[in-house]
């Protein structure tokens, strides 16, 4: 199994500019989205909430069953990029991963300095482990049976094939049917084709 975790909206955000979140699960690494930048709309405001769909989603992969988790929490932590200093952790959240592994859609309110700091639009559900495709046709596709007397029955065909001989046409006679036939209407006569009919002088290049 595998918990998807995804932000689609931050809303009244303490700072401007950058922020990517840090997506965290009890007894795994930290993950994190893309930077996002801030949108302003036609009048010079910064557009509220956040759009931050292009951020994308993040996979944790369990280790063991779900039932593993049951005490495990869901750390989300919004990270501020600042130019002449170290990036900020500027809110976070918490959320059990019972609540999560049902399947969450909604708003999750941030602190800092046990102070509202703004709010998440989170989207996580618990998922299987996609296999591969090629891994997929794999164990989809049928066996194939091969009769062995049909296969020696093939080889003998075409080994007969091999051995017989060419008869090679008399110089001339492609040519005369094909007039005989021309003649009689039966069909038209095939037209010469010229590498340059239609097709113009190719370009020449200038030397300097």
């Amino acid at each position: 199994m595998q918990l998807e975790v995804a932000v689609t909206s931050a809303d009244r955000l303490k700072h401007t500019g950058k922020h990517s979140v840090e997506v965290l699960l009890d007894g795994h690494e930290p993950l994190r989205t893309e930077w996002i930048e801030d949108n302003y709309g036609y009048d010079g405001r910064i557009v509220q909430p956040k759009d931050f769909r292009a951020a994308g989603r993040r996979v944790i992969r369990l280790r063991g069953e779900p039932e593993k988790y049951k005490d495990a929490w869901l750390h989300l932590a919004v990270i501020h990029q600042r130019t002449f200093s170290a990036d900020k952790r500027a809110a976070e959240a918490h959320v059990p991963f019972a609540e999560v592994a049902k399947g969450f859609s909604g708003w999750v309110n941030l602190e800092h300095k046990d102070q509202f700091a703004g709010r998440l639009f989170v989207i996580a559900q618990l998922a299987e482990r996609p296999t591969t495709p090629a891994a997929s046709a794999a164990l989809a596709a049928p066996s194939v049976q091969v009769n062995q007397s049909d296969l020696e029955e093939q080889i003998a065909i075409l080994a007969s094939l091999q051995e017989a001989p060419v008869r090679n046409p008399e110089p001339g006679a492609g040519e005369e049917a094909q007039r005989r036939k021309s003649a009689s209407g039966d069909f038209e006569a095939p037209r010469q084709y010229s590498a340059s009919a239609g097709l113009g002088e190719a370009p020449r290049r200038h030397s300097a």
